[in-house]
């Protein structure tokens, strides 16, 4: 994993960050590594992909851990029963 993708990922909002998954969700699910297109040359690298989806998850779970962490959360179970 790389860190420096980490630290990227810190800035992003949470809607960024669900941008990002699904594009890179998207990379990893074509069937291709390289393509050219003119004079135009495209190379993706699935070992990338994997890397940059895994410090985006890393940056997730520190979000959610953070805001139960501490007792901060209160349950809202003012619809049970209703």
């Amino acid at each position: 994993m790389d860190d420096d993708w980490i630290t990227t990922y810190r800035t992003y909002t949470d809607a960024d960050l669900a941008e990002e998954r699904a594009k890179l969700k998207t990379w990893a699910d074509t069937p291709f590594v390289a393509q050219t297109h003119g004079t135009k040359s495209f190379q993706r690298s699935s070992a990338e992909i994997r890397s940059r989806l895994a410090a985006l998850s890393t940056v997730q779970q520190e979000r959610s851990a953070s805001t139960t962490a501490g007792g901060d959360a209160v349950a809202d179970f003012s619809q049970v029963g209703s």
